[in-house]
């Protein structure tokens, strides 16, 4: 089967970041589909160019990515029709406050270590809510 585990995507990739958890994501709704509608000749569009459309590739998709920074994927046919729209919902793809304030001090240099153990903290719960949430949660599908 073309399908990886995470595990082989993150070490192929070299990091597990929020973004790279949204494209596994997103490729576990498709993979679903394709093997529920018994699907042959597809591809993949990641409306992105970062670590999720990455995820898509190294999970075997044949797919591309349109640079427009969005978190929105969608599964076509053959012939380039729609079969399966995924936008990311805004509360998974933004980070929280308190984490995006400990990266301006990151960014600043002016972290303390104890801050710097809490960013590692919010950020891993970050990507744990994104690769335990219910597909509709995560996602607007349609």
């Amino acid at each position: 089967m073309f399908f990886t585990a995470l595990e082989t995507v993150v070490r192929r990739h070299g990091h597990l970041c929020p973004y790279l958890a949204i494209g596994w994501r997103a490729g576990l709704v498709f993979r679903s589909y394709v093997q529920e509608k018994n699907l042959r000749d597809f591809s993949v569009c990641a409306y992105n160019r970062g670590c999720a459309a990455r995820a898509l590739q190294l999970m075997g998709f044949p797919s591309f990515s349109e640079d427009m920074d969005e978190e929105v994927y969608t599964l076509l046919n053959a012939r380039g029709e729609n079969l399966l729209f995924l936008r990311t919902r805004r509360s998974f793809t933004r980070a929280p406050e308190k984490l995006r304030n400990l990266e301006s001090k990151i960014l600043r240099h002016t972290i303390t270590l104890q801050e710097a153990e809490e960013y590692r903290y919010l950020f891993r719960n970050w990507v744990t809510e994104i690769l335990v949430a219910p597909a509709h949660r995560l996602f607007l599908i349609s």
